[in-house]
């Protein structure tokens, strides 16, 4: 038996191992100045997994339920945390706790849907109304009052920290002379956006006046929304009244609807009338048994649905991800920015190392796939 029979065999070879790297990344005559990392086959290859690693990407942030945290329940959610970590800090600098009232909630809530329903973002509206006038709006007497604005923030926390670290808005939330807080939170379209836009105002109300509200519908749970389609809007509302009525009713742009009670205790309609352009408010008509009248006015909020809906949200989600998303956001972008680092290196070899021997079918292919990366980049 010969002795090479007993030798193992070689899996290791070093040379060849270094020899079909080489031919791998760096041109030359072995490989016929086309490496084998940029010939056309392998580059489709690194573009069709790519593209495909944001598609999935893509498709997971659309799958998760982000806008379901927006949902009114959860917004209420979020409002109160603003109110919690305002006093707690306020707390932290020695000063009063603030206390929630519904007339400020309510004039909070008609602020941000004024600010959706006419697309601005600014302490002043288009036609001269500010904080005045919102509080005027829902009987709030005050001898001081404030106001803090934001937009576009998914959790408590967040707008808190951006208020902070702005002096007047800090200022805002560390007024000594403050006594009642209420937030408005609501989602909606902004300039073809989908986003949430979120006031917070602050009062201390006069003394001399009664501190007795004169609301009859519960404002926070009560909704009037309305939806431009073809040939007029479709309205719906459904009134939560605060104590028994015989007979409600909706006075919309100057039509009035009657509304039917559900078993819940609550009143509800869906109504088309054929207009053109949607209101801002409604208002609600309320009979005691002896058929005195009693109104209040309520905000409609608008549903708009913007062109390319999901581009949006995921443009909104990418630019506002929650903690949870950050992480495979950072990944995916990093590993796309490593990749093209690496064809821009390697392409710049093929190209200079041996520049005499120009491949056209592997330079092109590989500029294409280079295009993509920075396209899936800062897509």
């Amino acid at each position: 038996m010969k002795n090479n029979e007993f030798e193992k065999p070689k899996y290791f070879d070093k040379k060849r191992i270094q020899k079909n790297f080489k031919n791998f990344l760096i041109p030359s005559q072995e490989n016929d100045f086309q490496p084998y990392v940029l010939r056309p086959k392998r580059v489709g290859f690194y573009a069709g997994a790519s593209f495909l690693i944001k598609i999935i990407l893509i498709s997971f942030l659309l799958a998760m339920p982000t806008f379901a945290w927006l949902s009114p329940d959860v917004l209420k959610v979020e409002a109160h945390k603003i109110i919690t970590l305002t006093n707690k800090l306020r707390i932290e600098n020695q000063l009063n706790i603030l206390k929630e009232n519904v007339l400020l909630d309510e004039a909070a809530y008609r602020k941000t849907n004024d600010m959706i329903t006419y697309q601005y973002f600014s302490h002043t509206a288009p036609d001269g109304r500010n904080i005045s006038d919102w509080l005027k709006a829902v009987n709030y007497d005050y001898t001081l009052a404030g106001e803090n604005l934001a937009i576009s923030f998914l959790t408590a926390e967040d707008v808190m920290n951006a208020w902070e670290n702005s002096p007047l808005h800090r200022e805002n939330l560390l007024e000594p002379k403050y006594e009642d807080i209420g937030v408005g939170i609501l989602k909606g379209n902004f300039e073809g956006v989908d986003t949430i836009l979120i006031a917070q105002y602050f009062g201390t109300q006069n003394k001399k006046i009664s501190q007795k509200e004169k609301h009859f519908i519960n404002k926070l749970d009560s909704k009037l929304f309305s939806k431009e389609e073809s040939g007029g809007i479709k309205i719906k509302v459904k009134i939560f009244p605060l104590k028994n009525f015989e007979k409600i009713q909706l006075n919309y742009l100057d039509k009035v609807f009657d509304l039917k009670k559900n078993d819940d205790g609550s009143w509800s309609g869906e109504f088309f009338i054929k207009e053109k352009a949607c209101s801002p408010f409604g208002k609600i008509i309320l009979y005691d048994k002896n058929k005195k009248k009693k109104s209040e006015l309520i905000s409609c909020e608008k549903i708009k649905k913007p062109a390319f809906f999901l581009l949006n949200k995921y443009f909104f989600i990418k630019s506002n991800p929650a903690k949870v998303l950050k992480p495979l956001l950072i990944f995916s972008n990093r590993f796309l920015k490593i990749l093209l680092a690496f064809f821009l290196f390697f392409l710049f070899l093929a190209i200079f190392v041996e520049i005499k021997h120009q491949r056209k079918k592997i330079i092109f292919p590989t500029l294409a796939l280079i295009f993509l990366l920075f396209f899936l980049i800062y897509f």
